[in-house]
């Protein structure tokens, strides 16, 4: 019990080493400067990293259910060991593109495994009603922390380009000895075949209306928000002759405000249809705003919007979890990633024919329809719901 109880000082420590991204801010400039082209960077560093995790992510979340979270999170810190000391040789196209390949391995281990260990660890302790708060927390520590190694990150790269990579690494070898610490929580694991595993899972989703709902609704939430951070955010404050510092420095505001909402997320005791409804309206509400407005003003409600994604997120995560069973909760957050991941795919590209033909407000506009569309039907078919 004294093990387990430790599980929960790990998890801020942990959550927040798995974050710190001291290349996110350079990483483009790196590899150009280097000599890749930006064809060879979407199809080696995105393309590729983003179809073996999809590939991967059901497999090893099956893994995690099957064997123990703490082996799981093991083989995630050894693809990412050896995938951030490739990236130190990056000048070598064939050591780069091996090192995604242990990078998306890496990733795909990582994917729900660290949060199932936590939240079965508060399940043995019977502290279910503290994940909120915790996570809250571990989510605005975390994001403070990245904002602090991306601008040192940026600041190492003026003087030797591979410093930010060298300390990506020594946060990796930290994480990865940390891992090791860990205590695994008492739990039914599954002794059943993979396929089996993996049928009985979808089942599980398929016959729990509730889960299968909010999984649903929440792709076209995840949606916008990985097309705006990863694609979109820079060409909607271009609009604004912003600098690439002022670009970046807002960024960075609002991941800080999105930490926020989620740290004050166990603050809200509604019972959660109704606080689901009301942040699904809302974030809907926002969206249609900023579209329609496209001034300084939509700048604010952008923040808004995020603070409020910040209570949305921990929100969501705690009810699945509450849904989910310890024997298959990898597994059901694996399926929820692929889905976000596979949706994301599509969607981004009808997204990209949009705002290269009309504009940014016409993604905001979609998004803000699309997302009260979900709200509403919500509404209407929640107390029907099982």
């Amino acid at each position: 019990m004294v093990l387990t109880e430790k599980n929960i000082s790990k998890y801020y420590f942990l959550h927040f080493f798995s974050y710190q991204h001291f290349i996110g801010a350079i990483l483009i400039l790196y590899f150009l400067e280097l000599g890749y082209s930006l064809v060879e960077l979407i199809v080696y560093g995105l393309t590729l990293q983003f179809v073996l995790t999809s590939l991967l992510e059901i497999p090893t979340g099956m893994f995690s259910d099957k064997h123990t979270r703490k082996l799981s999170l093991i083989f995630s810190g050894i693809g990412m060991l050896i995938g951030s000391f490739l990236l130190l040789f990056s000048e070598n196209k064939l050591l780069f593109i091996i090192a995604i390949v242990f990078v998306s391995f890496g990733h795909a281990f990582y994917s729900g495994a660290l949060q199932a260990w936590f939240y079965d660890t508060l399940k043995e302790l019977k502290k279910e009603e503290l994940y909120k708060e915790i996570e809250g927390k571990a989510q605005l520590i975390t994001q403070i922390g990245m904002a602090i190694t991306t601008i040192l990150g940026a600041y190492l790269f003026q003087l030797e380009t591979k410093l930010p990579f060298f300390l990506l690494f020594i946060f990796q070898v930290v994480w990865f000895i940390s891992i090791l610490t860990i205590s695994e929580p008492k739990r039914k694991k599954s002794n059943q075949k993979y396929l089996v595993h993996f049928k009985k899972s979808i089942r599980y989703i398929m016959y729990n209306s509730k889960l299968k709902m909010l999984i649903y609704i929440n792709t076209t939430v995840f949606l916008f928000y990985l097309s705006f951070m990863y694609v979109f955010n820079q060409i909607y404050l271009l609009e604004f002759k912003f600098s690439p510092f002022i670009i970046g420095l807002f960024l960075v505001i609002l991941r800080i405000i999105m930490s926020l909402g989620s740290f004050f997320a166990n603050k809200i005791t509604l019972e959660f249809r109704k606080e689901y409804f009301i942040l699904l309206i809302s974030q809907g509400l926002l969206l249609l705003c900023i579209g329609l407005l496209n001034n300084y003003f939509s700048l604010i409600l952008l923040i808004v919007l995020f603070l409020i994604f910040g209570i949305y997120s921990v929100t969501l995560s705690n009810q699945i979890h509450k849904l989910s069973t310890s024997k298959y909760r990898s597994t059901i957050f694996s399926i929820q990633s692929l889905l976000n991941n596979l949706i994301f795919g599509v969607g981004i590209l009808v997204y990209g024919i949009i705002v290269n033909t009309y504009s940014t407000s016409v993604f905001f506009l979609i998004s803000g329809i699309l997302i009260l569309m979900l709200g509403f039907m919500y509404y209407i078919v929640q107390k029907n719901i099982t």
